[in-house]
């Protein structure tokens, strides 16, 4: 398939898929759309990897690809729902301090705070692989820095977590 017919199918079918996983995932469109791109673009590269089922149809006469899409939107979908509550639960709880609960109102440093004061690039190594729940490689990838570079900032970005955690608790 060529990248004018994969743009065809996708132009047919987008506003469709991005409607199901509004109603499917409970999204916000703005939400959905970015899942449905996430799921094209990852489509895409089957697509010239060889791989899926791309303007197949089906013993019923189903449209394969319209059936793909959602199916693998569905899928990115539940993940980012998944990796949302996580990381929502991760900053819940290290917003706290020892001994508290979520009922409770925090008065030391905010993780928010303490990230706020690190160089951008060293809060950002620790939020992707600590919160977002990101590989070291994607990370590492990301940023365009090799591994070493990658668990240098982590390492710092710890440590001085612990340090300012440490002052106002003790």
């Amino acid at each position: 398939m060529t990248e004018a017919e994969f743009q065809q199918v996708v132009s047919e079918k987008r506003s469709k898929v991005v409607a199901i996983i509004m109603v499917k995932l409970g999204l916000s469109q703005e939400d959905a759309e970015d899942v449905v791109q996430t799921s094209l673009a990852s489509m895409w590269r089957a697509v010239q990897a060889g791989r899926g089922p791309w303007a197949e149809v089906s013993e019923t006469g189903a449209d394969i690809s319209e059936l793909w899409m959602i199916g693998n939107s569905l899928r990115i979908g539940f993940n980012w729902l998944r990796d949302t509550k996580l990381r929502e639960e991760r900053l819940m709880a290290a917003s706290l301090e020892p001994g508290e609960s979520e009922g409770s109102v925090g008065t030391g440093l905010e993780l928010e705070e303490v990230l706020a004061k690190l160089p951008k690039d060293v809060a950002e190594a620790l939020v992707s692989v600590h919160m977002y729940g990101h590989t070291w490689a994607e990370v590492a990838n990301e940023m365009d820095i090799d591994m070493p570079a990658l668990q240098m900032r982590v390492g710092r970005a710890l440590k001085a977590l612990r340090k300012e955690f440490d002052d106002d608790n003790g």
